[in-house]
């Protein structure tokens, strides 16, 4: 006897399939196109835009913190100022807006990930008996990633 349900088996194995090739692709490639600077658009939407662009100003602002924490001697200060803006913020960030990540191509995703982890590696290193010239090296690494993120990338 044949098993009547083995053409729905088959079409929803094959709709499942396609389900996760489709969330596949736009976890590798998100969802952005080209802009007239050669910079990739990232297509959020309104929200999503303001969500990313806050978490932006509170990496600027950390990076004053520490900046001026430092010329102070105020190294703990400076320390703390990192951490607020380590991988402790991405968790905080992804409980609360966890569908940025899909539309975010995997470089852009690997920019700011790597990142948040320096901004923790910095933290240590500043708490260490690092001189104040591997802190502001260290400052300078973390700053290219900034850099080449908004060379890269814009929103719309």
């Amino acid at each position: 006897m044949k098993n009547p349900y083995k053409i729905s088996t088959l079409v929803l194995a094959l709709l499942w399939l396609s389900t996760i090739g489709v969330f596949g692709y736009f976890f590798v490639f998100g969802v952005a196109r080209m802009g007239p600077d050669q910079r990739e658009i990232i297509n959020v939407t309104s929200g999503e835009k303001q969500f990313l662009l806050k978490e932006m100003r509170q990496l600027l602002e950390a990076t004053q913190q520490i900046n001026e924490a430092m010329g102070n001697g105020e190294r703990e200060q400076a320390a703390i100022a990192a951490e607020s803006v380590g991988m402790g913020m991405v968790q905080e960030l992804a409980a609360v807006e966890s569908t940025i990540l899909l539309k975010l191509p995997v470089p852009m995703k690997e920019l700011g990930l790597g990142t948040h982890r320096e901004f923790d590696k910095l933290a240590r290193t500043i708490r260490s008996d690092a001189s104040e010239k591997q802190v502001m090296k260290e400052m300078g690494e973390l700053m290219t990633r900034c850099t080449a993120c908004h060379a890269s990338y814009r929103l719309p």
